[in-house]
């Protein structure tokens, strides 16, 4: 229900449920992750960290909540731990297309041009109609021209 809330928009009820859903089994990683959503949503950065980290304790190899935490540590500037986060969610699932690109936005940003391009060129052979992979793309090849 909490999660329902949240895809709806509605963060605060969604945030309540899911508190309600952790007091009952403080080990359900699925509410963490869903609170971190939430938090990310509201803009509260920390507590949506918070969350992520613990969706991780309790399940290791989730590699959504390495992802979503990859995220957060990147709109903290805190680059390495973003990195670090992402390294791990496409070691766990190689698959996930945004986590290739959001990787790819760190390494232009820091001039890694090639580095960049791989992931981009990565994310969209995933993912064809990931649209913001093909526009960090252009925007490399346009630096290294």
């Amino acid at each position: 229900l909490g999660n329902a809330y949240i895809l709806e928009g509605n963060y605060d009820l969604g945030l309540k449920y899911l508190n309600e859903a952790i007091a009952k089994n403080p080990k359900y990683q699925k509410a963490y992750i869903n609170l971190g959503v939430a938090y990310e949503n509201k803009k509260n950065y920390e507590k949506a960290l918070y969350n992520y980290t613990k969706a991780i304790e309790h399940k290791s190899r989730f590699a959504k909540a390495y992802a979503n935490r990859g995220f957060i540590y990147d709109r903290l500037r805190q680059y390495d731990l973003a990195l670090s986060d992402y390294e791990k969610a496409l070691e766990i699932d190689e698959k996930l297309a945004r986590v290739y690109s959001n990787r790819g936005i760190i390494y232009k940003n820091r001039g890694q041009f090639d580095l960049a391009l791989k992931n981009y060129n990565k994310a969209i052979e995933i993912d064809p109609d990931l649209k913001e992979a093909y526009g960090n793309r252009g925007v490399v090849y346009f630096k290294k021209a």
